[in-house]
């Protein structure tokens, strides 16, 4: 079976976003965990740090857009003949999604 090649960088991007999506999130609720003393892994000020962090928070938000988007491109690929410009549609949006909510966030 022969894979386009919009599909042969969909496909891994999509599992690795995933993969990254769940490190950083369980970042965050281990941090918030630790805030509610439910747990008691990081001292006071590295949870803060981890939890509060823009060097979390904006990956968090990058991989959110490109994993959501992927994955509707994933579920579509099929239907749609213009593969590629279906891929860099998705891309856009993703981007624009994300400059968008970091700029809210943090500029």
């Amino acid at each position: 079976m022969r894979v386009s090649m919009p599909s042969a960088i969909i496909r891994p991007a999509h599992q690795w976003t995933g993969i990254l999506l769940i490190f950083f999130i369980g970042v965050k609720m281990l941090s918030g965990l630790n805030f509610t003393g439910a747990i008691d892994i990081f001292d006071v000020r590295t949870a803060s740090w981890f939890h509060f962090s823009k060097w979390i928070d904006i990956p968090l938000l990058f991989l959110f857009c490109f994993h959501a988007a992927y994955g509707l491109l994933r579920l579509f690929i099929g239907k749609v003949q213009k593969k590629w410009l279906a891929f860099f549609i998705a891309s856009g949006i993703a981007l624009a999604l994300f400059l968008t909510g970091a700029g809210v966030m943090y500029f």
